[in-house]
């Protein structure tokens, strides 16, 4: 799991980064860091964004996946990729690491933590549609018409 870590450089300046569970640092988020945010930044805002970017690694390390290689590869995020982030962004990252301990542990585990398998169900067709079969059906003759 990855950690945000302070350097404290000689002149007292303080640039966090984050720290991988291999100890080395992220590339691709450190130098998000240092070209983004370190010269705009306040060492707290960017702590926050690297705790927003830990919250992303948790959804790929829940996932099974990693979206630098899939972006690198030109695969980009489906619909449902989308959604399973959104929902994922409204959980607890705190809570979310003690259930990913646990499920480790637990002999039974679940394919997968994602929503992304699932479509939303609609009980009945948008009124966009329902209006444009009424007017197709309105423009049919009597004896064409759909039931």
């Amino acid at each position: 799991m990855s950690q945000i870590k302070n350097l404290v450089f000689s002149n007292g300046e303080r640039y966090p980064i984050l720290i991988d569970s291999d100890g080395t640092p992220d590339y691709w988020v450190t130098l998000y860091v240092t070209e983004k945010l370190r010269p705009s930044q306040t060492q707290s805002a960017i702590i926050n964004t690297l705790g927003h970017l830990v919250h992303l690694k948790l959804w790929e390390e829940i996932n099974s996946r990693n979206l630098i290689e899939e972006f690198t590869e030109c695969k980009f995020l489906s619909n449902e990729d989308v959604y399973s982030i959104r929902d994922h962004c409204m959980l607890d990252s705190r809570s979310l690491r003690k259930w990913l301990k646990r499920s480790r542990r637990n002999t039974v585990r679940f394919p997968s933590a994602s929503t992304a398998n699932f479509t939303p169900i609609q009980s009945e067709p948008p009124r966009l549609y329902r209006r444009v079969f009424y007017l197709s059906q309105a423009a049919m003759p009597d004896r064409v018409k759909l039931s």
